[in-house]
């Protein structure tokens, strides 16, 4: 069988021979089709010397590379047959064995045989590998079959060839319809110059070079290009008709580095570019100085590091020495100032051996640098020998009134008095009673007790501070001596200061007494202090069954300048069983907070043992620098300004506790004052100014108040201020500009324009939200890539962060200039009230909300949820018919919807 075909083969071959000495080359031949108008030859091998034999049982392959992507139009295969072989069966086939198409064509007696795929859509990509498979529809016998021609040798660099006779390549031609579409991949992107200075001007040119799949630049152009940029601003773009297009990027006065990005028909390049922007000249007046410690012990030898940060004149930090920067305190010593070449100065303040607070200056190229830095030396532990224990009267009548002044006084090793330090008295034996047998010193190291006995006896006395705990040298004694028959209660230079009667306090409407003092304090004429223990409080739970109300209310009603509620740790866990928030109320304001947030304050701190919230009027010194703020600020002052503070008290001192997790309530009762009526309320505090807090202006048991929600204690007040802006004039959010203005919450671009209907941006929506929810940065806040923390919206972008509000780029940016979207405020928003009331924005009907608008279905899947929320709460209204889902936000329209989202929320009140 083998030998037949052998001859066969031999037969034809050798017909085939003599036929091709009279054809020459073959030239012409049999033509089927001519290839597409818009075909190209591609790969073609036409050179033939010899043929091989294929049948229905043999097939023979041609390997090839396209030197083109596109669509395979025509296969042409120099061919003759011999005797009926049927159709010629040519198959294309992937390097993966798997067949593309396959295509029938009838074969004449010899000549190039044209293969028509034009209608398989086969799609082949440049410098890929395929190969052609051919075989016939008939002959099974040697007699039937076709003849591929082939060359001498292997002519084809591209490809190779299998057939079952020889490996020579055969003749073959590939016709393909070149793909031009834009290619993602091979499309660049580059910028002209990667660096600028982050000064709002500087330019550079961007340039998007488009490439078809070939890899060739179009000669025209058209296309619909967008460049973005994750820093500074991308101005119009120009299309050269070349397959180029270019926009200047401008840039931005934050430091950082921009991803400038481009899409083409809104598909995005893989390409991108990247410009760093580098801080400007440095600025005196930017430049900040800071310390590490804001306290030393004043003892000669203690230090602290004192650190000049360069920066230009938009608050982007310097990443470069050669400067020269001079440091001067007017407390203690400073060393010489070490140029660390990184854009900061380093130098040592040493503490001196006196109290007080220095002031740190420095001077920058020879010019004085407004920032400061203020470090207060204080006293450093009690010494045991220097610290005293004195009486004012060595012999007390024993009656049970007259009384005897122990004064403790505590020095450091330098003799400097020691400020706040718990100190306990202790009498060693006898039966004398002390008033109180812990008592924190005051601002000159010293504390009284007041101690009365009943017994004849001599009682010697000891202090001891409580942390450190450590135990004073001296002692003192006192003679308490027996009252003579008839006599009635001897005098002693203690007892005309006897302590007033205690006014009444009521727990939740039940009067509660022996749980309070009334004591001077300080420069205050009148302090009243109210201690809940957890007997008193036992008592006060037994008479309503054994269970508070919601909120406990401790409230007094005597005047006074400084109202104090001490809970001890056993009245705070009893507590925490019985209630959810306790509330101290005073004739001039109230005082609110969580139980939750109060034993969290004092989780793994075994050293507290109690918990003091305190609620005073201000001190002078407060009263200036706020009056001189509101000078500055333009804002006036609409009440008297009220101290909140909460302290943990402890064996190793005195803490205080600056904020909570939750919002705090406060209520300040409003007086009139210069005739204004309160528009705001301010917390204010010498280092970082007055700042809104969210406010309601309401009737509080029958007087007019402010209800102030917020996370931090301080110095609050009542404030009034009135911002007219020319470009309002008959605006249609002139009410809302006017309300979140007169709050501090919206400023204008300048002092009488507020540009309603520019869009507004990230920053400058994460700056509108943190005021208005009264959101400060953690100290130790992290900040995205393209958000100096120096810059103006560094602080609101870091606590909207912290708070889950808003977040960043996958990239790692915050992107800070984009506009943003009336979607992607909505998402923002609904999940600022989701923080403040902590519920769900979770809504059954969402698709029956959004299909109400004709423009429902645009919104997107990510902003669904939260949209169908905002229409649900009326915060989200459109036009009435349209969501308007993409449209960019005006800061008009983002102040409008700031100020509904505070009434929703409780926050405001409803104008």
């Amino acid at each position: 069988m083998i030998g037949s075909m052998k001859k066969g083969w031999k037969r034809g071959l050798a017909a085939v021979l003599a036929l091709a000495l009279a054809w020459g080359t073959f030239a012409g031949g049999h033509a089927a089709r001519a290839a597409s108008a818009d075909a190209v030859l591609d790969q073609a091998v036409d050179t033939n010397y010899a043929s091989g034999f294929i049948d229905s049982r043999y097939s023979a392959a041609q390997y090839f590379m396209p030197g083109i992507t596109g669509e395979l139009d025509q296969v042409d295969l120099l061919l003759n047959k011999q005797g009926d072989p049927g159709d010629a069966i040519l198959s294309v086939i992937d390097n993966s064995s798997h067949v593309l198409a396959t295509v029938r064509a009838e074969v004449p007696q010899f000549g190039w045989v044209e293969f028509d795929f034009s209608q398989s859509h086969v799609y082949l990509a440049q410098d890929v590998q395929y190969h052609l498979s051919l075989t016939a529809e008939k002959g099974t016998d040697g007699s039937n079959g076709l003849n591929w021609f082939s060359n001498y040798n292997n002519v084809y660099d591209r490809g190779y060839a299998i057939n079952p006779n020889t490996n020579f390549d055969y003749a073959f031609r590939t016709y393909m319809i070149p793909d031009t579409s834009i290619s993602l991949s091979d499309s660049e992107l580059s910028v002209e110059s990667d660096t600028l200075p982050a000064d709002g001007t500087s330019q550079t040119d961007v340039t998007v070079t488009l490439r078809d799949v070939q890899g060739d630049v179009p000669s025209s152009g058209g296309e619909t290009i967008e460049i973005t940029s994750t820093l500074g601003q991308v101005g119009d773009i120009t299309d050269n008709e070349d397959g180029t297009y270019t926009a200047t990027l401008t840039a931005p006065t934050t430091a950082g580095i921009a991803t400038v990005a481009a899409t083409v028909g809104g598909a995005a390049l893989t390409h991108t570019a990247e410009v760093e922007f580098l801080a400007g000249e440095v600025s005196s007046d930017a430049s900040t100085i800071e310390a590490d410690d804001d306290e030393l012990t004043a003892n000669g030898i203690s230090e602290t590091t004192i650190t000049v940060t360069l920066r230009d004149s938009y608050g982007n930090a310097r990443h470069s020495g050669g400067e020269a920067v001079e440091l001067t305190t007017t407390l203690g010593t400073i060393s010489d100032v070490e140029d660390n070449e990184d854009g900061t100065y380093t130098a040592t303040l040493r503490a001196p051996t006196n109290l007080g607070t220095a002031t740190i200056r420095g001077e920058l190229n020879g010019a004085p640098m407004p920032h400061t830095a203020t470090v207060k030396f204080v006293a450093g532990l009690a010494s045991r020998s220097l610290s005293t224990v004195t009486s004012d009267v060595g012999t007390v009548a024993a009656n049970g009134t007259s009384r005897a002044i122990v004064t403790v006084r505590l020095k450091d090793d330098q003799g400097l008095p020691v400020a706040d330090q718990r100190v306990q008295l202790t009498a060693n034996g006898g039966h004398s009673i002390i008033a109180a047998l812990t008592e924190t010193t005051g601002s000159d190291g010293a504390i009284t007790f007041a101690i009365t006995d009943t017994t004849a006896e001599t009682v010697t006395y000891s202090a001891a501070v409580t942390a450190p705990e450590s135990t004073i040298n001296q002692t003192v004694t006192i003679v308490f001596t027996k009252v003579a028959s008839g006599s009635g209660s001897s005098s002693s230079a203690g007892s005309s200061t006897d302590p007033a009667p205690a006014p009444p306090v009521w727990i939740d409407g039940h009067q509660v007494d022996g749980i309070v003092k009334t004591q001077p304090n300080g420069d205050r004429t009148k302090a009243i202090e109210i201690n809940i223990t957890a007997d008193s409080l036992q008592a006060v739970l037994n008479e309503f069954g054994g269970k508070a109300d919601k909120n406990l209310t401790v409230s007094v009603k005597a005047d006074a300048d400084e109202y104090v509620l001490t809970l001890p740790d056993e009245a705070l866990s009893l507590l925490q069983e019985n209630a959810d928030s306790i509330e101290l109320a005073t004739p001039f304001g109230q005082f609110r907070l969580s139980v939750a947030d109060l034993a969290g304050a004092k989780s793994g701190r075994t050293s507290e043992d109690e918990l003091r919230l305190s609620i005073a009027r201000s001190e002078a010194e407060e009263q200036n620098g706020l009056l001189e703020a509101a000078d500055q600020g333009g804002f006036q002052l609409a009440g008297d300004p009220i101290h909140y503070r909460v302290w943990a008290i402890g064996t190793d001192g005195k803490r205080e506790i600056s904020s909570f997790g939750h919002y705090a309530r406060k209520v300040i009762y409003l007086t009139e004052k210069d005739g204004l009526s309160a528009s705001a309320a301010v917390l204010w505090d010498a280092e970082r100014g007055a700042r809104p807090a969210a406010a309601e202006f309401v009737s509080v048991e029958g007087r007019p108040a402010v209800i102030i929600r917020s996370l931090q204690n301080g110095l609050y007040a009542p404030a009034f201020r009135s911002l007219s802006f020319a470009d309002t004039a008959g605006h249609w959010a002139v009410p809302d500009i006017a309300a979140m203005s007169g709050r501090f919450i919206a400023n204008g671009v300048a002092p009488d324009r507020f540009s309603p209907d520019a869009p507004v941006t990230r920053a400058e929506l994460a700056a509108l939200l943190a005021r208005s929810l009264g959101l400060e940065a953690p100290e130790d806040g992290t900040f995205f890539r393209d958000v100096s923390v120096a810059s103006w919206y560094g602080s609101p972008v870091a606590a909207l962060r912290q708070y889950g509000i808003m977040s960043g780029y996958e990239d790692g940016t915050f992107g800070p200039e984009r506009e943003v979207s009336r979607e992607e405020t909505i998402v923002t928003i609904v999940r600022a009230m989701q923080w403040v009331n902590g519920e769900s924005s979770a809504s059954s009907a969402g698709g029956a909300e959004l299909s109400r608008y004709a423009d429902g279905g645009q919104v997107a899947g990510w902003a669904q949820e939260a949209m169908t929320t905002a229409i649900r709460l009326g915060l989200a209204q459109g036009d009435g018919e349209r969501l308007l889902p993409q449209k960019v936000l005006t800061r008009a329209e983002t102040v409008a919807l700031l100020h509904r989202m505070l009434v929703l929320a409780g926050l405001i009140e409803k104008e």
